[in-house]
């Protein structure tokens, strides 16, 4: 009995890993790096991309700075603001030159608990993999 419910607990972190992934690769997390400076404490080629997630599975809930996200996310309890370290890649119209972005790390570990870090952190490998898979051969 106790084997079925492991499984049953990995497939539903492995569900939120997917939409954690998903999120990453969406035109949303696009459209926040895109308004960010480049560089910076960030280091060479990245940028840092605040998202505010569920404590406890870390699902995002919404990507934005603090004065960005209406009161009603960033006064729940229930959610914790990290930081997504994102290397932008290179861009260029030679391919053998072309780098595509990925991400680096997720930053503050105190705000959510550490399986939906563990979690953040399964997501963002699965968003590499994800990223190189669209850029193709």
């Amino acid at each position: 009995m106790i084997s079925q419910e492991k499984i049953y607990v990995s497939s539903e972190r492995e569900n939120v890993i997917n939409q954690i992934a998903d999120k990453l690769t969406s035109p949303d997390f696009s459209e926040a790096w895109s308004g960010e400076s480049v560089g910076g404490n960030a280091g060479e080629n990245k940028v840092a991309v605040i998202a505010w997630v569920d404590k406890k599975t870390g699902k995002i809930i919404k990507f934005g700075v603090w004065r960005e996200i209406n009161k009603e996310i960033r006064g729940n309890p229930d959610l914790g603001e990290v930081i997504f370290l994102y290397d932008v890649g290179l861009l260029s119209l030679q391919r053998d030159k072309f780098k595509p972005g990925h991400f680096v790390d997720v930053l503050n570990e105190g705000a959510v608990s550490e399986e939906a870090m563990a979690d953040l952190k399964a997501a963002i490998n699965k968003a590499n993999k994800i990223i190189l898979q669209k850029r193709g051969p």
